[in-house]
């Protein structure tokens, strides 16, 4: 542990996010592409942050875990929010004293978000701060302590988890800020609307990426990082085409 702060990214498999979401998503192995470049986005983010560990985690089973060494949280837990729970508990067990969590479909946080989170945490006391999503539930959670009554029977996926984990928040004596919302991705629609509102955004980060691929480290990364741009590309592109009439 090399700081007092730490940042989960919370997530499972691309491959596994994909079948999880494939109903609101399309075909799992399309939903995985889009996820294995919100997570490679958000990877990227995250890694920039001075002072603060970056954690991942992810279930030990998963190819994610196997394919890394370092900085894995193994997730536990018999459900949702108790492994969400957990992994915030074992970074607290693990020493640091300003816990973040966020998942891996809220592609719209950016570095100075997670800086403003980070901010908010550091005044005496106990401190938590929300990022909503737009669908009523939350993008980012922070605390400088655990809160088990945050995540007990919670009504996971429906419009009101934001709203009552404030409030248990605030009834367990944490001073709660809030940050602006955020797009959640787990349909077609909310990836539409991220795509649509954040296109240049998107594009700036395309631009970057291009630029890198015409000075390639080896053909492997070149090879992974072109596939993963047409098949976000090809994605937008088929997202914004009028339906078909036959």
């Amino acid at each position: 542990m090399g700081s007092e702060s730490a940042l989960i990214l919370f997530t499972l498999s691309p491959e596994a996010e994909g079948r999880r979401k494939s109903p609101g998503l399309g075909r799992p192995e399309r939903a995985a592409d889009v996820f294995a470049v919100f997570l490679d986005h958000l990877e990227n983010v995250c890694s920039g942050l001075q002072g603060v560990d970056l954690l991942i985690a992810t279930p030990v089973s998963s190819e994610l875990a196997k394919n890394r060494r370092r900085n894995i949280l193994p997730q536990r837990g018999s459900n949702f929010g108790d492994s969400l729970r957990l992994a915030i508990d074992d970074a607290f067990s693990l020493g640091y004293r300003r816990v973040v969590v966020i998942g891996n479909d809220s592609p719209e946080i950016s570095r100075s978000y997670l800086e403003n989170a980070f901010d908010a945490l550091t005044s005496s006391g106990p401190r938590a701060v929300l990022g909503p999503a737009k669908d009523g539930g939350y993008a980012l959670l922070g605390l400088t302590t655990p809160c088990a009554e945050a995540f007990e029977s919670m009504p996971w996926g429906s419009s009101q988890v934001a709203h009552i984990t404030q409030a248990r928040l605030v009834g367990n004596g944490f001073v709660v800020e809030t940050l602006s919302s955020l797009e959640d991705i787990d349909d077609r629609r909310g990836l539409t609307r991220f795509l649509t509102r954040s296109r240049l955004g998107w594009l700036a980060a395309l631009v970057r990426r291009i630029t890198n691929l015409l000075h390639p480290e080896s053909t492997t990364e070149r090879s992974t990082e072109t596939k993963r741009l047409e098949i976000f590309l090809a994605g937008w592109l088929t997202l914004r085409a009028p339906p078909s009439t036959t």
